[in-house]
């Protein structure tokens, strides 16, 4: 029996697994990173058709990184690949996440060449959509030029936004909020309100976020019991007593002849003992073995080992130890008592065996997690009912056991005895050979038996536990099953901020009439856990939501804890500041330490650091600085720990600088920090310019109206040299 690969008996059934609820958060430790690698939803891989294209342009729009959406978009309209689907979403991109002052003449160009392509196809919702976002922009410009909206107009515009299917609202509301402001966004604030609280909470959130924070789960490994090691002694020294026994057998068949009734009497007690000696003898033998390797792994508390000749690196043993270490531990919060000391060994144990099955072929250790919880709270449930030692009695042999293999040794003897005094001197001899050869024989026999059916027995222990793990593989998989996507991630998150501007505005005191310009940045707690998939942004299970409104008194400033696994939001802190008292806007380096779930972040300077720091991957933030010396400071996620070799890390940076808000906050403070309260006149006139550029750009609102104009290369260009994608 191989005591390093020991399974544990008394497995429960998968009913008894704790993957039916949401208790199985506890899966993964506050910190821990999830990346799952596996999941294409964002791969373009060269020579891919423009379906393709598009549907991972879908996904990344609907994931919160529009710039790249934007870009995937005008790629496939390009090549002729069009629809009246494809142009909103197209419209959606270019708009989405950018202030009106973020737009230049070659967005525009494109905003309306996409209106006006898409008076090629027949009337749809697709197209009804495009000319709700059309009126609306309309009703925004006439509102920024002085003339806001008659209260018609806008009950017409809401008519229409109300007439469109839940998603096409959806997706104006996510988009274009940066855009439309004043009384335009106070009239569809009260529109969407009840939609918001819906949509943050969709899908079964609160029963489902959670999940996409566990690691895909690697499929349970069969343990392959150690093969019994085949001695020549055994085998040498029962052959000879075999041959002894049987000569000493052939000598004394006389006897029966001189003595019928004592030899018979004596054959029949000897090898009817020997018999019942032997079957017994064996059953005890094989418990003193399967109990010995058993109090080796439960009792014996042997340090975890990786055998040398095993090509396992130490990285992945290191965490898999602490991955075990962990689980129990979480279960010795709901055990007390003598836990550490009883579990020491089984835990030491599993540790040895995760690292022997999933070292080679190597399996991501966070794939195991599932596995190494499944262990640890069956090991906790046997432990509180007293189970997990009752291999101490069940290995032990019964008194019935050892009554009868004494009993059998005894009648052996005594036959054995008979023989040697039922007739002459030379067959006492012959008895002796015929006593000592089946004492031979029958001593190592057993002992090759037993190796055989420990062997056997011990297979079918492994075997049982694997069926049980793969119950419990099964069963968790099924709690997966309906992981929220990337896109529902983003989507949540989205409605969150929505929510949480609003409040902010409620407990300011202020409507969007009040508000010139809003910021809203999100940025992952300290300890929350993280999770992404190939190519995407980092997903965090808590947030941090900070909310400026810049409004003609000045900066209010809200920032909000968001538990993001069931939408909860606490400990709000609100700050006021003038536009003299903002010093500076940027993106800088940073280094990030903890103690506990304290933060200290520090710029980096370049020129100043250490050889040794020179490798070190440093982390990026938006700082920014007041003149009292206070500082409000945002960190992006360096993606260390949930990033494949094969991921350009610019991109990967600049999808974390979108996601969290960053790209549009610096866009609109940096000007805020350099004019001060110059800014809010500097402001109304970049946007009298951008909404004049708008209209020579050829925009006539608000019909779909203009030439249908043929997808060919050179519609696509734009005057003075600027391409689509000019900032």
């Amino acid at each position: 029996m191989n005591p390093q690969t020991t399974p544990h008996p008394g497995a429960p059934s998968a009913s008894n697994v704790l993957y039916g609820s949401t208790d199985a958060q506890i899966g993964v430790v506050q910190g821990d990173a999830v990346f799952h690698r596996h999941e294409s939803i964002y791969q373009i891989n060269p020579g891919d058709p423009p379906e393709r294209k598009y549907r991972v342009a879908r996904s990344r729009l609907e994931g919160g990184t529009p710039r790249v959406a934007e870009e995937l978009i005008g790629e496939v309209l390009r090549v002729g690949h069009v629809s009246s689907e494809i142009v909103f979403y197209y419209v959606l991109s270019i708009l989405s996440d950018r202030s009106l002052n973020q737009l230049g003449k070659a967005e525009f160009d494109n905003v309306n060449f996409a209106m006006y392509t898409a008076g090629q196809f027949s009337n749809d919702g697709w197209l009804a959509a495009l000319g709700t976002i059309r009126r609306l922009l309309s009703c925004v410009e006439r509102q920024e030029r002085g003339s806001d909206p008659g209260l018609e107009e806008l009950r017409a515009v809401l008519g229409d936004f109300r007439r469109l299917p839940t998603d096409r609202q959806a997706d104006i509301t996510r988009h274009l909020h940066m855009i439309l402001n004043g009384a335009v966004q106070d009239a569809l604030d009260a529109v969407n309100a009840e939609m918001v609280v819906s949509e943050r909470m969709s899908g079964n959130r609160g029963q489902r976020a959670w999940k996409f924070f566990q690691p895909d789960p690697a499929p349970p490994v069969p343990a392959m019991a150690r093969p019994p090691v085949s001695r020549p002694g055994p085998w040498v020294k029962a052959v000879l007593g075999g041959i002894g026994a049987l000569l000493g057998l052939w000598s004394l068949v006389d006897v029966l002849a001189v003595n019928p009734v004592q030899a018979g009497l004596s054959f029949v007690a000897f090898f009817g003992g020997g018999l019942i000696a032997m079957r017994y003898g064996l059953e005890r033998v094989v418990l003193a073995d399967r109990l010995r390797d058993k109090a080796f792994e439960y009792d014996g508390r042997v340090a975890a080992t990786v055998p040398p000749d095993l090509p396992v690196p130490p990285w992945f043993v290191a965490r898999v130890f602490a991955m075990v270490e962990a689980r129990f531990d979480d279960q010795r919060q709901h055990n007390g008592g003598t836990w550490d000391w009883d579990v020491a060994g089984v835990k030491e144990a599993l540790k040895t065996r995760l690292v022997l099955l999933y070292g080679q072929p190597l399996v991501e250790p966070a794939a195991l997690s599932w596995l190494v919880r499944w262990h640890a709270q069956r090991v906790a449930e046997q432990w509180r009912a007293g189970t997990l030692f009752d291999f101490r009695q069940t290995l032990r042999p019964t008194a019935l056991v050892n009554g009868l293999f004494r009993l059998g040794v005894v009648l052996a003897a005594a036959g054995a005895l008979g023989l040697a005094t039922a007739g002459t001197g030379a067959d006492f001899v012959a008895a002796l050979f015929l006593a000592g050869g089946g004492y031979l024989a029958g001593r190592n026999g057993t002992q090759i038996i037993a190796g055989r059916r420990c062997y056997a027995q011990t297979q079918a222990e492994y075997d049982e536990l694997f069926g049980q793990e793969q119950q419990a593989y099964e069963a968790w998989a099924a709690v997966l099953r309906d992981r929220p996507t990337d896109a529902e991630m983003a989507r949540w998150l989205e409605f969150d901020t929505f929510y949480v501007k609003t409040m902010a505005m409620r407990r300011s005191g202020l409507t969007n009439r009040d508000v010139i310009a809003h910021v809203v940045l999100t940025e992952g707690a300290p300890t929350a856990m993280r999770g992404r998939v190939y190519r995407g942004p980092v997903r965090y299970s808590a947030y941090i939501v900070l909310v400026f409104l810049l409004t003609e008194g000045g900066m209010r400033e809200v920032e909000i804890d968001l538990d993001f696994l069931n939408g909860a939001l606490y400990h709000e802190r609100r700050t006021s500041f003038s536009y003299q008292a903002l010093a500076s806007a940027q993106v800088a380096e940073v280094s990030v330490q903890f103690a506990g779930s304290r933060r200290q972040v520090k710029l980096v300077n370049r020129n100043n650091i250490t050889h040794d720091q020179a490798a070190l991957v440093f982390s990026q933030a938006f700082w920014l600085s007041l003149v009292n010396s206070q500082e409000i400071v945002v960190v992006v996620e360096n993606f260390n720990g949930v990033a494949d070799q094969t991921e350009n890390k610019n991109h990967l940076m600049r999808l974390a600088l979108e996601t969290s808000g960053i790209t549009t906050a610096l866009y609109i403070l940096e000007a805020v920090a350099a004019e001060g309260p110059e800014w809010i006149r500097r402001e109304r006139e970049r946007r009298t310019r951008r909404w004049q550029e708008w209209g020579r750009s050829g925009n006539t609102p608000p019909a779909l109206a203009g030439p249908r104009v043929p997808i060919e290369a050179p519609a696509w260009s734009s005057p003075a040299g600027a391409t689509l994608f000019d900032p």
